[in-house]
């Protein structure tokens, strides 16, 4: 017998010799039983010790100076992550633990594993004291030759730029899309190809204020005239421009094309396709007097240091690099390849250290950090993320399954940052049981107007404790099945802190939902604030800017309690019904504060795709109760349809212009239990610190637990009766954070 296995065996003795104890002292045939019990019970055990004993962990590991020949020891380590990944693919019974060195590795991992594997495989990054595991998508500047231009070599730029550009050949499939300017504190900077006019950004949250305006424009959805800009450049026809709609959906949404025709002498550049939002067949106009655009890409925009341009057909990359150093000698990064880490069928596998940067952007091309992305009637099961960074690339984490076919469940995110993309932070379509956990997601999605987490009929999803800021369009976003039976279910979003959203464009949110029926689906204990949603359109027309905290648009079923949200410039909480039921909605126990409006339950009639259906129902079964509404234009602005069908009451109204405005009939039960009280309800609310003193006269005021007056009492006097709003009042110590 296996020594290990007879040694392990020993503690079985006590076992037997208790058996035979008892054995002398039964019956017959209970004896038989027992003895049949403990055949089992042993059988068992021992099966466990021989697959112990019999299962092997393999380490395999991986350095920049290693070579793909070695045998992937801690000596004679690999060169490339991927061979690692080869090889343990090979073993589907064999955990291995992948160990990365520190060091760039510029490499796209391609991961296909169809075994059905039960054993993980981790990839893990060490020795992060003496450097971290990177995984670029990029190639530095130096690895290059660059010739100075000059008038002979280099046409079509401006002439005062000539003598101050450099270029090189780029032998590549990849076109780039952005350069980043390394620095040796750690702090990247993004190069974007040359435009008209000059990228420039004076505040954060008006990223479009310096974008060239279409004055004199009349609506269109193909044509931009604008002779003041345009009768002064050259041919613009197959140039990228991207627009902020100035019309239908004034400043909300930006839209990329290429240019098909070009009139210089009329300042006229034409689409073949329509330029507008499209929705339910309906097709909306995009361009007015009000819209916002910039053109990239073409050799005559080239005009300031840290400009650039790359010529497919010539396959050259042109640059004017800053400070007028040779790039040679610039710690320049040239984005190149699609993905770090591409996933097309894997199951049981695990991702913990490794930074993932520089990943190039393509209209074209599926692209992200890290790309989930199984094939037809291919599965992508139990994924692990962890303990990483993600910048500087064009997207963050993709999660789609394309195909009815293909298969994702269990992506488990957690202790990332993700920071600096041009669109998503993470996306996810069409999967089954995503988390994201611990990170923090900031300055993403600004240059396409997009949200930092987008997640599109994905079920079983938990956002837990994240930390998202500074995004170009929603914090967050959550799509359904829109006019589909199907429902979104099992939706946990908790404890988040979401900020400065809405950083591109107006009427968005720190987080959204969107679009049908969801069940099971709950928005708690979650701060969302200083959300100001600026864009020019709506600055000209209506002279405000337009962000909420919580937008819920035509959706329904969802349930928001305990949650604060403060400073948002249009309303803390949302609910919008236009062609999709926005019913159901429960709002319990939260704050919301310093907006135009606290709770804003809209009509959507006056949209010109409104389903009638729809408005005749609309916020029916809708409850409010146990909220504060705290320093608002208006604190509660109601327009429903059926008074009867909405339960208003056990709220509390502290310091708003107007504390309650009913559009139409309201019902006589609505408020019967409300208060009108001051801001000495909180123990500091000028500090955001909404904790409940001794004496507050939100204590015990929210909708009783208990019918029984007298034990009701009890409760509200030992601090466990229905206060008002998210924070409780507690005798010792607070029930909330103070916001900073």
């Amino acid at each position: 017998m296996n020594i290990y296995i007879e040694k392990s065996l020993n503690f079985l003795t006590p076992i037997i010799n208790f058996h035979d104890y008892i054995i002398e002292r039964l019956s017959k045939s209970i004896k038989y039983w027992l003895l049949a019990i403990t055949v089992i019970f042993v059988s068992l055990l021992f099966s466990f010790y021989l697959k112990l004993g019999t299962t092997n962990e393999i380490y395999l590991y991986v350095s920049i100076k290693g070579d793909n020949r070695n045998g992937g020891t801690i000596d004679k380590p690999f060169q490339s992550i991927q061979q690692a990944i080869d090889i343990a693919l090979k073993s589907p019974n064999t955990s291995y633990t992948i160990k990365i060195f520190p060091g760039i590795y510029r490499e796209a991992i391609n991961i296909k594993d169809t075994s059905n594997r039960q054993i993980k495989i981790k990839i893990q990054a060490l020795d992060k004291i003496s450097g971290k595991a990177i995984l670029s998508g990029s190639e530095p500047t130096l690895n290059y030759s660059w010739n100075l231009c000059d008038k002979q070599k280099c046409n079509n730029f401006p002439e005062m730029a000539i003598n101050h550009i450099y270029y090189t050949t780029l032998d590549w499939e990849e076109t780039p899309y952005f350069i980043v300017k390394q620095s040796q504190n750690g702090i990247t900077q993004q190069l974007y190809t040359a435009r008209d006019p000059d990228f420039q950004i004076t505040t954060p949250w008006k990223y479009h204020e310096h974008w060239w305006t279409v004055e004199n424009q009349i609506p269109s959805k193909y044509s931009i005239l604008d002779y003041d800009h345009l009768s002064k450049l050259n041919n613009l026809t197959g140039t990228n421009i991207l627009i902020i709609d100035g019309a239908d959906r004034c400043g909300t949404f930006l839209y990329q094309k290429t240019i098909d025709k070009f009139n210089k002498n009329q300042g006229e550049i034409t689409f073949n396709k329509p330029v507008g939002f499209s929705i339910f067949g309906s097709q909306e106009t995009g361009i007015g007097p009000n819209t916002k655009y910039f053109v990239e890409g073409n050799k005559q925009f080239l005009n300031s240091p840290g400009e650039w341009v790359y010529d497919s057909g010539e396959k050259k990359l042109y640059l004017w690099p800053p400070d007028d150093i040779h790039p040679a000698k610039l710690p320049l990064e040239i984005a190149k390849r699609y993905s770090g880490m591409k996933i097309v069928s894997a199951n049981n596998l695990e991702i913990d250290g490794v930074e993932i940067r520089n990943i190039n952007y393509s209209t074209d091309n599926i692209n992200g950090a890290v790309i989930i992305n199984p094939s037809k009637n291919e599965t992508v099961e139990n994924i692990i993320f962890k303990n990483s960074s993600i910048n500087n690339s064009g997207n963050g984490i993709i999660i789609s399954a394309d195909s009815e076919r293909s298969n994702i469940n269990k992506i488990d995110v957690s202790d990332l940052k993700i920071h600096s993309l041009l669109k998503n932070a993470i996306f996810s379509l069409n999967a089954r049981n995503i988390r994201i956990e611990n990170s923090e997601i900031y300055n993403s999605g600004q240059y396409f107007n997009e949200n930092g987490i987008n997640i599109i009929r994905t079920n079983n999803v938990r956002l837990l404790n994240n930390k998202i800021h500074d995004t170009g369009y929603n914090g967050v976003q959550i799509v359904g099945y829109e006019k589909s039976d199907k429902e979104i279910k099992n939706v946990l979003i908790e404890n988040n802190t979401i900020y400065n959203s809405c950083q591109s464009s107006s009427f968005c949110a720190a987080l959204k939902l969107y679009g049908g029926k969801y069940n099971n689906t709950i928005v708690r204990k979650n701060v969302l604030k200083d959300n100001i949603g600026w864009s020019y359109c709506q600055e000209k027309t209506s002279g405000k800017n337009q962000a909420h905290g919580l937008f819920i648009s035509n959706a329904s079923g969802i349930t928001v309690d305990s949650n604060t949200s403060l400073n948002n410039t249009l309303a803390g909480f949302h609910v919008y019904p236009r062609q999709i039921e926005a019913n159901n909605n429960i709002f319990t126990n939260n704050l919301a504060g310093n907006s135009r409006f606290g709770i804003d339950l809209a009509n959507g009639d006056s949209a010109h795709d409104a389903d009638k259906n729809v408005i005749a129902t609309r916020h029916d079964n809708t409850v409010i109760k146990n909220n504060i509404f705290w320093n608002n234009g208006i604190g509660s602005n109601l327009d429903v349809a059926d008074p009867e069908k909405v339960f208003n009451d056990y709220n509390a109204y502290i310091d708003n212009g107007t504390n309650i405005l009913n559009h139409g009939n309201e019902s006589e039960e609505w408020n019967k239990n409300s208060i009108v009280t001051a801001k000495k309800a909180f123990k500091n609310a000028g500090k955001y610190d909404f904790n409940l003193p001794l004496l507050s006269p939100l204590k015990g005021r929210g909708e009783p637990q208990l019918k029984n007056p007298f034990l009701q009492f009890q409760l509200e006097f030992f601090g466990l009766g229905n206060d008002i709003g998210p924070c409780k009042f507690r005798w010792i110590g607070n029930s909330c954070s103070v916001l900073n």
